[in-house]
């Protein structure tokens, strides 16, 4: 499988090798863009960490899928996959062994409610048995501040990493509450992830085309090793677009020989059905298929196309990258510029984006972003056909 994590010094920049040194004391906020080192240097922390004596700490993640993705990692930097867990699971262990009963049947949001509230009852005696010598967080901004607070009375020390563009959950205010408990927080300038037309696109979503803002403008992506290119498709029905994918997934196994394929939807639904196509093609034997319906299995480096939600895949990386269905972005109330920047910004060389209705207006400036705009535009031009 393609090389993904660090193996070697070298291979990180100047402000990278920075933060894996900061001081042990202390808490730490690391922000910045997608593909700019954060999730490696979360595992090299805990790494330097480990190597400095310091064993008595835990990395959490929002979602399972990413969980395995580190866990997948951990073998690079001799980290115990049993130090790696989503915040839920580890909370949950908590409970269990203070013999708190706190499982209920019901949705995941009001599961979650009283695992924070049975947390939040817990005496000081309680904490002082499972507190840690260190918690360090990925996708930070995906936290809310009631979990924050409940990971700031668990541990002596924070290291956490995070970007607000990529917030894709309803919860806010996690990294402004971050940066008061971590005042001497880092950035990040350069990315290395995503092609230039895959820039682009995501500048087009957020309005930071030709900005210096914008990811085009600090991309390290080496664009003359592996031109990027970015395809929008459609309208077309689900089913068309699942064809079109696999016809493109069949070159990309060959083009692409140890990279990870992405085929994503922002709907459950969408995610179960394109899963029921694509398992009876004849790439079922390369398909695997990440769901909570499903139940979370580890990660099969021998299945190179994953299957998921853009939140299940959050946090992950492809090569190539399909995302079907993309108008279903249109039924989250919220956080949809978010969610679209958070897909389009998994894909490191190839991305195309299908539809079977009309995309949200900040994926139709990323569609635009890949083109130059027209010198100038007159009155007349407006009503032509």
């Amino acid at each position: 499988m393609e090389a993904t994590w660090w193996t070697k010094p070298e291979q990180l920049d100047a402000e990278q090798r920075d933060v894996v040194a900061l001081p042990l004391t202390g808490n730490h906020l690391i922000l910045g863009p997608p593909g700019s080192g954060k999730t490696n240097l979360l595992l090299l922390r805990a790494s330097y960490l480990q190597a400095n004596g310091i064993n008595n700490f835990q990395l959490l993640t929002v979602g399972r899928v990413l969980r395995e993705f580190l866990a997948s990692g951990s073998a690079t930097t001799k980290i115990s996959p049993n130090k790696i867990d989503t915040f839920m699971g580890w909370a949950s262990d908590i409970l269990d062994s203070c013999g708190v009963d706190f499982r209920i049947k019901g949705k995941y949001d009001d599961q979650k409610e009283v695992i924070l509230t049975r947390l939040a009852e817990l005496d000081d005696d309680q904490v002082d048995d499972h507190r840690l010598d260190a918690i360090l967080l990925d996708e930070c901004q995906d936290y809310s501040v009631q979990e924050i607070a409940i990971v700031e009375r668990f541990s002596n020390r924070l290291f956490a990493a995070g970007d607000n563009r990529q917030r894709i959950y309803r919860h806010k205010g996690a990294i402004e509450r971050l940066k008061v408990i971590c005042p001497n927080f880092k950035n990040l300038t350069y990315h290395y992830r995503n092609g230039i037309k895959i820039c682009r696109v995501a500048d087009g979503i957020t309005n930071l085309v030709d900005s210096k803002d914008g990811l085009e403008a600090t991309a390290q992506y080496r664009e003359p090793d592996a031109p990027s290119q970015v395809i929008f498709s459609g309208p077309e029905p689900l089913a068309d677009q699942v064809a079109k994918a696999v016809s493109a997934l069949q070159g990309q196994l060959r083009a692409y020989p140890t990279g990870i394929l992405g085929v994503l939807c922002p709907l459950v639904q969408d995610v179960k059905e394109v899963w029921q196509i694509l398992s009876s093609t004849h790439l079922q034997s390369e398909v695997q298929l990440q769901l909570s319906d499903h139940g979370y299995t580890a990660l099969d480096p021998e299945r190179r196309i994953l299957v998921a939600t853009i939140h299940g895949a959050k946090g992950l990386e492809f090569r190539a990258l399909h995302l079907l269905a993309m108008e279903g972005i249109g039924n989250f109330r919220t956080g949809r510029a978010r969610l679209a920047y958070t897909g389009v910004t998994r894909a490191k060389t190839s991305l195309t984006i299908y539809r079977s209705g009309p995309l949200i207006g900040p994926l139709q400036n990323g569609e635009a972003a890949l083109s130059p705009p027209p010198a100038s535009v007159d009155l007349k031009s407006l009503f032509s056909g």
